[in-house]
């Protein structure tokens, strides 16, 4: 949400289809039976990576486990004790009914080869247009596989002035001067010159953007008055919105 409106180039990867089927089922099942209800959810309504491959795991172990029972291998359960060191006789059997599983689970083909997941495949997202928006794929075994060429051809943002906000320091924003001292001559961005100053001049020119440089009053970075609750400095300039960037050390 918070690079919708502000032409940010970005690219992204997600192992969850919020779009399929069987996602919106298991979504709303999981919101549903959920003490902490909508916490295993994003913003945008979309289950996070963590629950989903918890949820992918307990499917495996269960697919697993209801493999052995099919098939009549009974598996026997001892007691078990802290302090005993043997290995319980029956986990390499159950492991390997539960690598043998196969399944289409939340964050994709579920199979494993050699104890390790196989079949990964993740989708390619790019911001477009205000939401992100899928472009192509990524897959174990063959790699990525962009199907929208056009999303990554930028072009020209519109004509928008960025005030940059910042602060005298050394070597990053400075005065300009010559050998004669100080030139009250110079005017807006002119004044300054440094290693942010030449930065920002560089990646203006090769992405488009014209700017304008002020200085904060107070000089400072930004310290909260513990008093008042308010702050200072660039902080200050940024939490009211007065500012869309900063440059300085």
């Amino acid at each position: 949400e918070d690079f919708k409106y502000n032409h940010v180039n970005l690219t992204s990867f997600r192992l969850v289809d919020p779009e399929s089927i069987r996602a919106k089922k298991v979504f709303d099942e999981m919101v549903a039976l959920s003490p902490i209800r909508r916490s295993i959810l994003n913003s945008t309504n979309i289950i996070l990576t963590e629950p989903a491959l918890i949820y992918d795991s307990v499917m495996a172990f269960a697919k697993g486990l209801e493999n052995v029972s099919a098939l009549g291998s009974l598996i026997s359960m001892p007691k078990i004790s802290c302090n005993d060191e043997l290995p319980w006789e029956g986990g390499s059997i159950l492991f390997n009914y539960i690598s043998s599983v196969k399944f289409y689970g939340l964050t994709g083909p579920i199979r494993f080869l050699e104890a390790k997941r196989s079949g990964l495949k993740m989708d390619l997202l790019k911001l477009k247009a205000g939401k992100m928006t899928k472009v192509g794929e990524w897959k174990q075994e063959i790699g990525l596989n962009i199907t929208d060429m056009y999303a990554f051809v930028q072009g020209r943002p519109p004509n928008i002035t960025l005030k940059v906000l910042s602060r005298i320091e050394r070597p990053f924003v400075m005065f300009k001067k010559t050998k004669e001292g100080w030139n009250n001559k110079w005017q807006g961005n002119d004044r300054f010159e440094g290693f942010c100053v030449d930065l920002l001049q560089q990646i203006s020119e090769q992405v488009g953007f014209n700017y304008v440089i002020e200085l904060v009053d107070d000089n400072n970075y930004g310290a909260l008055n513990l008093s008042t609750g308010i702050w200072n400095g660039l902080v200050k300039e940024l939490i009211e919105g007065n500012a869309v960037s900063r440059k300085s050390q």
